[in-house]
């Protein structure tokens, strides 16, 4: 591949500055736009395996919390105390009951100041109606006499547990009024108790701050980035979001305009709440890395599901300021070697182009011209045999010169030889009584003699160039012509014409056809036209004169005949 003829219209110091700058910039390039790769593709994969790890995390930490929180609430309805009271209710004496029932809430409430994660420890027995509850309230936890418990109040927890098998836990968001009429985001385990006749006997309820799952949520996660974590269920509904975590209530309260489907498009969506591990980093402008949390219990089986999210411009913010950088510096080097390029082509191109004036100036004729330049390299020996080559054009100018006076002499005399036995030939041509044309392959007139004017009434110069049957035939060939037989075929071959002359006058011209070979090949013919009406008209007076001699003679022996006779 010839560069020069794809680029004809770069100087060559505009192709040298090109590949100066190729040289710096071309490198450079190659390793910027690898690093640049290896870097987008070294903090993707280090973003999707920070989201994995902390969505196994959490995943891993929340349920250890909710396994813990369901072993507290398993120890607690299993307690031997418990149980006894579990068995005497509706059968002892009042004070006795009331005794043990005492030292459950003294038990409940020791366990709830030592766990510290519980916002409220509550009974409920199969009438739906409160009978123990322990309630955080602001700083410590206090037991709720029996005068301010619910009754009849609590029935959507029978409803709440009507699905669950004996010995299992349902656990479900809500929200609960404090003491002080405040809203406490709360997640609230429940699991039915039955006496040992199996019979059933009422409902634990153990309610959890949703903060300190939160905490779990929040803890040690990876901070490079800023990242969004969430727990939703399968409608879409947030548990947990931690950019609303300040604002819980809201976050519960507004979930039907704040949920999965209204932030994420819908194919999103429902890959998130598939039940599946997996992360989404492609067409959208977040990655997100997601895993299912737990299912619970209550009836239609709403799951949870947690994920994890991150702008990618957050991520590949480094990357694009470590591309500025590089294209700054990419444009600092181009301009360095365009300039240094401008410099050292300074230094070659005035050498070639004093070459390239001196060598128009000898191309001109001008052989004594000489090409100085002293660079001490290759552009220095190209002038001194440009220099030599004026020198040997000289010296061959002067033999030509020599040679052109002699041929030029030479081409004289030979012209004037030529022009001499031409006109001798024209004119013995013009002299002789009969016509002469000169035809080539194609019956053109190439020479016609003076006596032609004479057959045809036309000048010779008059005939040049002209068709021989234009002038002499109507036809488009005159009858018998050799000119157009074969090669092979043709011979001298002589006839006798009878035409019109310019007068209008009958004659007699003798047609001869000589075809001329030159080199084995009919090259043209030599047409011989000769006036031989007076030859005619005296062979016919001779003719006559015979016939009238022997009718004479035959009248003279007829006459004698009868002469004699008589």
């Amino acid at each position: 591949m010839n560069i020069n003829k794809i680029f004809k219209f770069l100087s060559i110091r505009t192709k040298l500055i090109v590949a100066f700058s190729s040289l710096s910039f071309i490198p450079l390039a190659i390793v910027g736009a690898i690093g640049i790769y290896n870097n987008i593709n070294t903090m993707r994969e280090t973003a999707l395996e920070n989201l994995q790890h902390d969505v196994e995390l959490v995943n891993e930490k929340t349920r250890s919390f909710l396994d813990n929180i369901q072993l507290d609430i398993k120890y607690l309805a299993h307690s031997p105390l418990f149980k006894e009271y579990i068995e005497l209710s509706g059968k002892t004496s009042r004070p006795t009951f009331e005794k043990i029932h005492k030292q459950i809430e003294l038990e409940f409430h020791a366990f709830a100041e030592t766990k510290r994660d519980y916002y409220q420890l509550r009974f409920i027995d199969q009438s739906g109606n409160e009978k123990i509850r322990i309630q955080f309230d602001e700083k410590s936890f206090s037991i709720i006499p029996e005068e301010q418990l619910s009754e009849n109040k609590l029935n959507f927890y029978l409803v709440f547990t009507d699905s669950l098998q004996r010995g299992q836990i349902v656990f479900m968001p809500v929200e609960l009024l404090s003491v002080s009429k405040k809203t406490t985001p709360a997640i609230s385990f429940a699991t039915r108790i039955y006496n040992s006749a199996g019979k059933f006997s009422g409902i634990f309820v153990a309610d959890i701050f949703a903060k300190n799952l939160f905490k779990i949520l929040e803890d040690k996660m990876h901070r490079e980035f800023e990242r969004k974590l969430a727990i939703v269920n399968s409608d879409g509904y947030y548990l947990y979001h931690s950019e609303k975590k300040k604002d819980w209530n809201r976050l519960l309260a507004s979930r039907e305009n704040e949920n999965l489907f209204k932030e994420y498009p819908q194919q999103y969506s429902e890959r998130i709440l598939s039940g599946s591990k997996g992360i989404v980093s492609n067409e959208y402008p977040e990655i997100v890395a997601y895993a299912p949390l737990f299912t619970s219990n209550l009836p239609g089986g709403i799951s949870y599901y947690i994920f994890e999210s991150v702008e990618k411009s957050s991520i590949f913010g480094p990357v694009r300021e470590f591309a500025l950088m590089f294209f700054s510096f990419i444009l600092l080097f181009l301009s360095i070697s365009i300039a240094l390029g401008f410099v050292a082509t300074t230094q070659l191109v005035g050498p070639v182009r004093k070459l390239q004036k001196g060598a128009e100036i000898i191309s001109r004729g001008n052989y004594m011209h000489r090409i100085d330049i002293q660079t001490n390299d290759e552009i220095e020996q190209v002038a001194t045999q440009f220099n030599k080559m004026a020198e040997a054009l000289a010296e061959r100018e002067k033999l030509l010169a020599g040679h052109q006076k002699k041929l030029e002499e030479t081409v004289l005399a030979r012209t004037r030889e030529l022009m001499n036995g031409k006109e001798k030939l024209q004119a013995i041509l013009d002299n002789v009584p009969s016509a002469f044309l000169l035809l080539d392959g194609d019956c053109n007139i190439l020479i016609a003699s003076a006596a032609i004017g004479k057959i045809s009434g036309l000048q010779p110069k008059d005939l040049t160039g002209k068709k021989c049957y234009e002038v002499f035939s109507k036809q488009s060939y005159c009858e018998n012509c050799q000119a157009f037989l074969k090669p092979a075929q043709r011979k001298i071959t002589s006839l006798i014409e009878k035409r019109k002359n310019p007068l209008g006058d009958d004659v007699y011209v003798e047609h001869i056809s000589i075809p001329l070979n030159i080199e084995k090949k009919v090259y043209s013919s030599l047409e011989i036209l000769t006036d031989i009406t007076e030859r005619k008209q005296i062979e016919q007076h001779l003719l006559k004169t015979e016939k009238l001699a022997a009718t004479g003679e035959m009248s003279a022996v007829i006459a004698h005949e009868i002469r004699n006779s008589l």
